[in-house]
């Protein structure tokens, strides 16, 4: 099934790709992979640019952004514009279908039922092709697990137990 604007001048500008996760078509004899286009593969394409840390990709080490090297820095009033600067400048840099028109954050305290571990990011663009509004939510996550979730061993390992001097 390809998901398609509808509009053949669109797809031609925006374009059309393979969607991410990759997934095979459900229908037989259409074709092999699922197809996005439209505010799917741009933000497929905001969620790559972001996801890659730099010097990460072959061939092309300038490629990505620093958002990922931002999750151990302090949840302060200095992450934000440090998360703004490096969202802007990759997705200005590496996504010339759209124009960023604000970057909002919403966290816990905001009382919006987000996981304090968790800055829900909000990219709201338009799309230069076609000056229709879009807007992708970045979830930038800095620690994935409560350290009370960690798997600590059980209290009754032994190093010197018959498993490991057999």
């Amino acid at each position: 099934m390809v998901s398609t604007t509808g509009n053949p001048a669109v797809d031609a500008v925006i374009g059309v790709g393979i969607s991410m996760p990759v997934e095979f078509a459900s229908v037989k004899n259409t074709q092999l992979l699922t197809l996005a286009s439209g505010t799917d593969i741009i933000g497929q394409s905001i969620k790559m640019i972001l996801d890659t840390p730099l010097g990460s990709r072959v061939n092309n080490n300038e490629f990505g952004s620093n958002v990922r090297d931002l999750i151990f820095e302090p949840n302060d009033m200095i992450l934000k514009p440090l998360l703004y600067y490096a969202i802007v400048s990759a997705i200005q840099r590496w996504e010339a279908r759209i124009t960023i028109t604000t970057v909002q954050y919403a966290t816990e305290d905001v009382g919006t039922g987000v996981p304090p571990n968790q800055i829900n990011i909000t990219i709201n663009y338009i799309i230069n092709a076609t000056n229709q509004p879009g807007s992708y939510v970045y979830p930038f996550v800095k620690n994935a697990m409560p350290y009370s979730s960690v798997i600590q061993g059980s209290s009754n390992f032994n190093l010197t137990s018959q498993s490991m001097s057999s």
